[in-house]
């Protein structure tokens, strides 16, 4: 890939303006800034995916870096869900994905709508119904608090360790490099420590986030 892709959600006035950007236009980039997801502790191993709505945008990097490793992973699943059809991130990506043999994928939405062929219910529920196998398998979370509250407590009824699973902590940041003190929770700094950060490792921090 010869360019750079971001997923920029519009929420305030400087996502806004980069939602009015026109094609060759020119904006600064500061990066890579904090740590990644640890894929290569994961060769050899299951990866199950679970996204909500936004949470989509990390997923989909890690995702589609491992779809593109494929020979080093075990099975590779996505279970991902939003309220409705049209709060699906990366749309233009999901015929692919369905479609592909060496990834399992299962969309949910949180109540029927009209058109809709795929699993109705809430991200959680629809986690123990699939019922994936914790044996060699690491879990990838991603969403709005609330969704990973509940799926972890799916997860640990499943046999999970916390150990197995990975999530990101999505604080505001402001100056990116551990500076300024916007987004520590107790020692730790996201944008510099984080975002990523195992089950275990966010136990050990204070009850902050």
């Amino acid at each position: 890939m010869d360019y750079l892709q971001f997923s920029v959600m519009k929420a305030g006035e400087n996502t806004a303006a980069l939602h009015k950007l026109n094609a060759g236009d020119k904006i600064g980039v500061r990066a890579p800034l904090g740590n990644w997801f640890p894929y290569e502790q994961w060769k050899g191993k299951n990866v199950f995916f679970i996204g909500g709505g936004i949470g989509m945008a990390p997923i989909r990097t890690i995702m589609v870096y491992l779809l593109d490793n494929r020979k080093d992973y075990g099975d590779i699943s996505l279970l991902y869900g939003a309220k409705t059809p049209a709060d699906l991130s990366f749309q233009s990506d999901m015929p692919e994905w369905l479609e592909r043999k060496d990834l399992n994928v299962t969309l949910t939405i949180d109540n029927p709508a009209d058109g809709w062929e795929h699993k109705v219910g809430l991200i959680p529920n629809v986690l123990k119904e699939i019922g994936p196998k914790p044996k060699d398998t690491i879990a990838v979370l991603c969403g709005p608090p609330i969704m990973i509250k509940f799926v972890l407590q799916g997860l640990e009824e499943l046999g999970f360790t916390r150990t197995q699973v990975y999530t990101t902590l999505e604080l505001r940041m402001k100056c990116g490099i551990g500076k300024c003190g916007r987004c520590n929770i107790g020692s730790k700094y996201v944008c510099k420590d984080g975002p990523v950060f195992r089950m275990d490792e966010i136990d050990q921090l204070p009850d902050e986030y």
